[in-house]
C-alpha cells in the first residue's frame, strides 16, 4: 500500500512539475522569452479552472413559498410545551386549524396569522394520542392530515 502512495505522490509531483516547466519554458508574450519562477507563480495564481468558476458563480436560488404558509423560523412559545416533539405538534395543530378554517369558509384568504396560540392550546386535546403511547401527539399523522389539507388548498385556490 504503501508503494502505492509514494508511486501516487511521485506522479502528482512529477506532473505539477511539468506544468511549472512547460509553463517557464514558454516564450512570455511580452518580451518573448522564458517566464521567471515569480512570473509562473504569478499566473497561476491568476488563471481560474472551469470549476472555480462555476463555483464562484453558483448561487442558491431562494426557496419559493407558497403565498399562505408559515413563516420561516417561526416557533411556539417554549412555554406551551415541554419538548420539541409537542411542540412541533402544535404547529401542526395549528396548520390543521387554519386550513379547516379554508374549508369553513371557502376563502383561499392565509388564516396563520388570524390563530392565536390560546386556540391552538384549546383544540389541542382533541388532537392528543389515545393509544397509551407516552407521546402527547401523534406527530406524523398530524403532519399528513396538514399536508393533505394544504394540498386540497393548493388545488381551489391555485387552479
Amino acid at each position: 500500500m504503501k508503494g502505492i502512495s509514494i508511486g501516487i505522490v511521485c506522479g502528482i509531483a512529477a506532473l505539477g512539475f511539468g506544468v511549472v516547466y512547460s509553463m517557464i519554458s514558454k516564450p512570455d508574450d511580452a518580451n518573448n522569452g522564458p517566464l521567471e519562477p515569480a512570473q509562473v507563480v504569478e499566473q497561476l495564481a491568476q488563471e481560474e479552472t472551469e470549476q472555480q468558476r462555476k463555483f464562484r458563480t453558483m448561487g442558491i436560488p431562494a426557496d419559493e413559498e407558497p403565498e399562505c404558509s408559515l413563516p420561516k423560523g417561526w416557533d411556539v412559545p417554549k412555554n406551551l410545551g415541554d419538548s420539541p416533539y409537542t411542540r412541533n405538534g402544535l404547529i401542526q395543530i395549528m396548520r390543521i386549524i387554519a386550513l379547516k378554517k379554508w374549508q369553513d369558509t371557502g376563502s383561499c384568504d392565509c388564516f396563520y396569522n388570524q390563530i392565536t396560540w390560546d386556540e391552538v392550546m384549546s383544540e389541542a386535546p382533541k388532537y392528543e394520542r389515545t393509544d397509551g403511547i407516552d407521546l402527547r401527539f401523534n406527530l406524523t399523522e398530524l403532519q399528513m392530515q396538514a399536508d393533505e389539507l394544504e394540498q386540497q388548498q393548493l388545488k381551489a385556490c391555485n387552479p
